[in-house]
């Protein structure tokens, strides 16, 4: 089974843009929060020194991390799926070696999906995350650290399959009704990885972080609307269920965790520069740890009970954590190396 599948868009409802909150004043919901990343298969964030195998990022006090900026794509890009944002990151000409490929992907994704274009109406991904645009830049609301390695356990090194560029060419894949399918998501691999005992061009010699690996990390946020807060939450809770994909080499099965929320501090910002106290206890209120479950899962609940989403249901039906599962996912080059060639029209659910 293909390693990854696309979790559909709702083209026939815009993304809903509208000001966001300015950073000049204090309106919505501000915070603190820290949350603990387990990895459920091994997990690898590349670096670009040439070690050989290549080794996990690490900052200048030699821990291992992962880096805020990647934090931050993962739920910016959960954010725009399930909150209907506009495609941030979307790369209109697919270029084949030096040549222009068979699509031109710009002309699958309709006008109102693509990046927001005035600072004054924006996406709720973009209000939450930021925007970044000749016309203008809003900065955002929330501000990820690095994720610190906590209890690193080493895996051995590891051959990854060939991990080679996307095929949007392949347009029974890419494409649906003339517009893109919607966005990439990649299944887990509970089963294990698939690996590969040669070294080629395509494939990396690497040394992951194991399962069991912890992470903790923390965020600040600051002026949230209420929907914002509620797509953020899910972006980074999701559902018992579910797990997210981060990193590098998913095709091969790795980048599987969980994230949970150990610690939310909520804080109302005007009163802290009004209240003449100006004591924190004025201003803060700590969720109490035997609440915090109820509180997150009663913010997350219009996603959590919305069981008539597609997007939702494809994103859990993809992203489903099932121990038990056995299903091998591989690409189908794995089958015959020339099926790309050979299968111009096969749908990505046929394949081998």
């Amino acid at each position: 089974m293909n390693p990854y599948d696309f979790v559909p868009v709702s083209w026939d409802i815009s993304p809903e843009r509208h000001p966001s909150t300015m950073h000049d004043k204090f309106e919505g919901i501000s915070g603190h929060l820290t949350a603990v990343i387990s990895a459920e298969t091994p997990v690898f964030i590349k670096t670009n020194n040439n070690h050989t195998p290549k080794t996990f990022i690490k900052n200048k006090d030699n821990k291992y991390i992962i880096p805020a900026t990647s934090l931050k794509g993962l739920f910016r890009n959960l954010v725009e799926t399930v909150a209907n944002g506009c495609f941030s990151k979307f790369d209109e000409i697919y270029r084949k070696g030096n040549q222009k490929g068979k699509i031109n992907l710009k002309d699958g994704l309709p006008e109102a999906f693509r990046l927001c274009f005035k600072p004054e109406n924006l996406c709720t991904s973009c209000r939450i995350f930021g925007w970044l645009k000749k016309e203008g830049v809003f900065e955002g609301k929330v501000c990820f650290q690095d994720a610190i390695c906590i209890n690193p356990i080493e895996h051995e090194p590891i051959h990854t399959i060939d991990l080679m560029g996307p095929k949007p060419h392949h347009t029974a894949f890419y494409m649906k009704e003339d517009k893109i399918a919607g966005r990439k998501y990649y299944f887990h691999f509970p089963q294990g990885l698939t690996l590969d005992n040669r070294d080629s061009k395509f494939s990396q010699y690497i040394i992951p972080l194991d399962k069991g690996s912890k992470f903790s990390f923390s965020a600040h946020f600051t002026n949230l609307e209420e929907s914002e807060w509620q797509a953020l939450l899910y972006a980074i809770v999701l559902e018992e269920s579910m797990r997210h994909k981060i990193g590098y080499a998913k095709p091969s099965g790795l980048g599987s965790i969980k994230i949970e929320i150990t610690n939310l501090t909520l804080r109302n910002m005007k009163k802290r520069y009004t209240d003449f106290a100006n004591s924190e206890i004025h201003y803060s209120k700590e969720i109490n740890p035997q609440d915090l479950n109820n509180y997150i899962a009663s913010q997350i609940s219009g996603f959590t009970t919305n069981t008539n989403s597609p997007v939702l249901n494809s994103l859990r039906y993809i992203w489903n954590w099932d121990p038990n599962n056995t299903t091998s996912y591989h690409y189908p080059i794995a089958v015959d190396r020339n099926w790309f060639e050979n299968n111009h029209d096969v749908p990505i659910k046929n394949t081998p």
